[in-house]
């Protein structure tokens, strides 16, 4: 059975979504979804290639919205 990391890489690749150099910016909400894409390109599934991410804390939850943002900083440190 493929690994969602086999589906992604192969999802990318079968539809060209990243040239070989292009640099590599997430966007990262602290969800689940964000977060794995983030460990696997950190892991380099997504090739060796300059990696950024960005978090936009809206201040949209009162109760969680600074916290996300301080989990994200915290997994990209």
């Amino acid at each position: 059975m493929p690994t969602v990391t086999d589906i992604a890489t192969e999802t990318i690749r079968a539809h060209s979504l990243l040239p070989v150099s292009a640099p590599l910016l997430l966007m990262v909400s602290g969800g689940g979804d964000s977060m794995a894409m983030l460990h696997m390109a950190a892991q380099g599934v997504f090739g060796s290639r300059p990696l950024r991410a960005l978090h936009v804390n809206h201040l949209l939850r009162e109760d969680g919205s600074d916290a996300d943002e301080r989990f994200c900083v915290r997994a990209c440190a």
